[in-house]
């Protein structure tokens, strides 16, 4: 099930917008560093990379669960 605009909360889609700016600023680089690979991507910067989605999300949950509780979520791309 899809997520739409309207059934986010405010300060979540807000922080959504701001993490996909920042992202899209720093692909060009990113993909130069981490081609083929998964990233873990928040506030501008790389948290976290594996070339298995699966590893990194366990890492990512592992390392950062109290994050994910609150309106933050980091985000995970494959470039």
């Amino acid at each position: 099930m899809k997520v739409t605009p309207h059934q986010l909360e405010p300060a979540r889609l807000q922080y959504f917008e701001i993490q996909k700016a920042l992202y899209e600023t720093a692909k060009p680089q990113l993909i130069e560093q981490y081609l083929g690979e998964f990233i873990a991507f928040e506030d501008g910067r790389v948290l976290d990379h594996d070339l298995s989605e699966q590893k990194l999300v366990q890492r990512v949950y592992q390392h950062y669960d109290y994050r994910l509780r609150e309106v933050r979520c980091i985000q995970i791309f494959t470039l």
